[in-house]
């Protein structure tokens, strides 16, 4: 099922790509940041505790739940009147009531800019408007969304809180706000800010709750600092992945966006592994994203050659010095750190990668 919300950093690619390393059985279902609940939705567990710090979401949660149509009527309103000027004013005018506050919260995630969840100082949503609104989905899917969420404990609270409820056989599924490593710690597009020491809070709680028994399953921004620390907690059950951020206005500035999952208290097969294990990556690695036609038998090539076997892009863990930016690299000057690792080739899940790395 898919989720009914647009959201910066959802985890809809994860469940696609993925899906098969999520549990199936479990006690509860538990998920502190909530966000389009895009794992929720696709586990459709019978039991779940989900939570949020967004007050605006979580009351769309509970509004969906107690009655999609008052919702949907509101919100066929909304986008019936629809423009520029109707989104800049109706943006600005936070209803108090619960089922006028949710179809208010989910217009604005229709029609503003790529699902951006973006708040000022003074707590306003402030995204701006989307190119064109996201076509209203029909009534069936929003009675749907309903029964989905009868199973639902929905609160607005802390993360902590959340984390510290799960025990034992409980399923806890962790994706903290979207946010992306900067020279003075981290920026986000959040009510309220996610920084470093959030980071540490989180992380001290899972390791409490992997104590206590409980399944986890989560995903984080790929930084070098919290690798280190999730190695601490959860040792081996490291994995780094990468997709496209679609968060720029232009094609452009649209990259690939790094991210690592991680694991505790839950067998993963190796063959479902997802991404590329971080266990093998030293802490004076690099990871470099090698784009079509950078590859062939012998190693790197140019990438402006054309040569190479024409295979999707992927990651490949580098051993270089320390402090070398995460930018590409010419093909001249690698060749030579590369190739003596490059054992055997393989096929795997996102594109050649190398059976034996070969780092010491």
């Amino acid at each position: 099922m898919k989720p009914f919300l647009r959201w910066v950093g959802g985890k809809r690619w994860l469940t696609a790509r993925y899906g098969d390393i999520f549990p199936r059985e479990f006690n509860r279902y538990i998920e502190p940041f909530l966000g389009s609940g895009a794992v929720f939705f696709y586990l459709l567990p019978e039991k779940a505790i989900l939570g949020d710090i967004n007050e605006d979401l979580i009351l769309t949660y509970e509004a969906l739940r107690e009655d999609w149509r008052r919702v949907y009527d509101l919100l066929k309103v909304h986008h019936g009147r629809h423009s520029r000027d109707y989104y800049i004013r109706i943006r600005r005018e936070r209803p108090e009531g619960l089922f006028e506050r949710a179809a208010w919260f989910l217009y604005l995630n229709s029609a503003c800019f790529n699902g951006l969840c973006r708040y000022n100082l003074r707590g306003e949503f402030n995204a701006p408007i989307g190119k064109e609104i996201k076509p209203l989905p029909p009534p069936e899917f929003w009675e749907e969304v309903s029964r989905a969420l009868q199973a639902a404990d929905l609160r607005v609270s802390d993360f902590e809180a959340l984390v510290d409820l799960a025990g034992e056989g409980d399923f806890l599924f962790i994706d903290p706000p979207y946010a992306l490593p900067e020279k003075g710690g981290f920026k986000d597009y959040v009510l309220k800010a996610f920084g470093w020491e959030d980071q540490e809070r989180l992380l001290k709680a899972l390791s409490r709750a992997l104590e206590r028994g409980a399944v986890i399953l989560g995903t984080n921004v790929f930084h070098e600092g919290l690798v280190e620390m999730y190695r601490e907690v959860f040792g081996e059950n490291l994995a780094l992945v990468e997709r496209v951020s679609s968060l720029a206005a232009k094609r452009e500035g649209r990259g690939r966006y790094r991210e690592f999952i991680f694991w505790g208290n839950l067998e993963i097969p190796a063959e479902l592994r997802p991404g590329v294990p971080l266990e093998d990556l030293p802490r004076n690695c690099v990871s470099l994203s090698i784009s079509e036609g950078d590859f062939s038998k012998d190693g790197l090539q140019n990438t402006f050659s054309g040569a190479g076997i024409g295979w999707m892009a992927t990651e490949v863990a580098v051993w270089w010095r320390p402090y070398v930016s995460e930018v590409r690299h010419p093909a001249e000057g690698l060749v030579a750190v590369i190739e003596p690792v490059f054992k055997k080739w393989l096929r795997v899940r996102d594109g050649p990668f190398v059976e034996d790395q070969g780092f010491t």
